[in-house]
Parts: C-alpha cells; structure tokens; sequence
C-alpha cells in the first residue's frame, strides 16, 4: 500500500511547468516541497486557474 499524502492548503511547494501543451495550457512536470527531494508528477488529475487582478494562478490536483 502506498502512503498517500493531502498536501491541500498546508504549503507552497516550487513547480517546474510546462506551458502551451496542446489541450492543457499549463502542465506540472516536476515539483519540490521545502526539505525535501525534486518529486515527478505522475498523473495530473485536474487544473484550476483563478485570475487575481493581473495575475494567473494555477492550482494542480496531481499524484507523483
């Protein structure tokens, strides 16, 4: 059985992205949480962009 982990709204973690890749305009490839190794990601489950004032912000749902 694997440990899984629900990182969601505990912390920020650095993201390496892919931008402009056919059907999806920003993929995660790569991401690191403070601490801890460079993980892959594995399967992208589902993205969000949210618009604050001129900034885009991508949130990734994803499985490494």
């Amino acid at each position: 059985m694997q440990n899984q982990t629900n990182l969601n709204n505990l912390e920020r973690v650095e993201v390496m992205a892919l931008f402009g890749y056919q059907m999806t305009p920003c993929q995660p490839l790569t991401f690191k949480r403070r601490g801890y190794e460079e993980s892959e990601v594995t399967e992208l489950l589902r993205t969000h962009i949210r618009f604050v004032g001129n900034t885009a912000i991508h949130v990734f749902d994803v499985l490494v």
